[in-house]
């Protein structure tokens, strides 16, 4: 029997190898490999700044679909939003919305949000299915954009490759001079709908002596002089696999206060790497953390008194422990494997 052939895009891979739609591609890669012909695509303008995502959408709609009309993929995989105007009949394409985040005006800008309609208003015409991470993305899609259920395939995210066979490197602890279980971790960037900014207010309220350590790209948001010098708080910055893989095994618990996400791989990777976590008690995280994290609002008020309840309570970060324990088994690669298989061949 023929193997089919799908075609994917890994421009990301190129980008940012250590962002979630990176880790998505990678997943999909490893899933996609042993059942059918891959070919790997990639944007050639993706170094150019300005210009980069202007001249791939033509790329796509030009030389890339002369490509498909002479070689005839069975199926061609977008992860990053983009897709083209022009497809070729007799091949699928699915399209991959991994959140609601660039629509919102209120954490990424007008530009955003029109490119965002852009992307979607394509792939509601020209794909096959669109495919998104959870199912609170998928009812947002439904009600925000009137997309019917059936076009909406899920699969979710999962503990990479990548970071589980990874070794740790204890020396970031020397480095940011920190002592185990004396710490707080969060590793989400400064992204506005991260909500940084009431963690470090949330902190800043509790008397308990103990450190945050904030992690990711922090060029979206401006710290005042005091936050930046306040000792309580330890700007990382980007760091690598090795070294959050240690940040996570030797936190006292992990936070996550976003407002808005996707997914929230950071949450199946702390449970997988046993750290307690506190996560913002939004649905995407009520679906993904399931019963193995505790739940806050994430507001500097909500966050601090759940702040307050893990570091004084040893017993229930214990608890966290085991039950993340579980809940990550539901997003092993297998069951992955699966989901795609579903929404690939149905």
């Amino acid at each position: 029997m023929r193997k089919k052939t799908i075609w994917i895009d890994i421009t990301i891979l190129k980008i940012n190898s250590n962002c979630g739609m990176a880790a998505f591609t990678q997943t999909y890669i490893k899933i996609l490999k042993n059942n059918y012909n891959i070919k790997y695509f990639s944007n050639p303008f993706y170094k150019n700044k300005f210009l980069g995502s202007k001249l791939y959408f033509i790329w796509l709609n030009t030389y890339f679909y002369l490509q498909t009309l002479l070689l005839k993929p069975d199926i061609i995989i977008y992860p990053c939003y983009i897709m083209p105007y022009f497809t070729r009949r007799n091949t699928k394409n699915y399209v991959v919305f991994h959140d609601l985040m660039p629509y919102r005006e209120n954490f990424f800008g007008e530009k955003c949000k029109k490119s965002y309609l852009f992307k979607l208003n394509i792939a509601k015409e020209k794909s096959t299915k669109i495919i998104t991470v959870s199912n609170t993305v998928k009812k947002q899609l439904i009600k925000e954009f009137n997309l019917p259920e059936n076009r909406i395939g899920i699969t979710y995210n999962c503990v990479n490759d990548v970071i589980k066979h990874s070794k740790e490197d204890s020396n970031i602890l020397n480095k940011l001079n920190l002592k185990s279980n004396n710490y707080i971790f969060s590793l989400a960037g400064s992204f506005k709908h991260k909500n940084i900014q009431e963690l470090i207010a949330a902190i800043n309220n509790i008397k308990e002596d103990i450190k945050l350590v904030v992690a990711g790209y922090k060029g979206h948001l401006q710290y005042s002089d005091s936050e930046i010098s306040n000792k309580k708080i330890i700007y990382a910055g980007y760091i690598t696999t090795e070294e959050i893989i240690a940040l996570y095994k030797n936190a006292k618990f992990f936070v996550l206060p976003s407002l808005e996400e996707g997914f929230g791989i950071p949450i199946i990777e702390a449970q997988y790497f046993k750290c307690p976590v506190l996560c913002s008690d939004i649905p995407v995280f009520r679906e993904i953390a399931g019963n193995g994290a505790e739940f806050c609002i994430p507001n500097s008020n909500g966050i601090a008194a759940k702040l307050e309840y893990l570091i004084n309570n040893g017993q229930r970060r214990q608890e966290l422990i085991s039950l993340g324990k579980e809940n990550v088994k539901r997003f092993s690669i297998e069951k992955i494997a699966r989901q795609l298989s579903d929404v690939l061949e149905n």
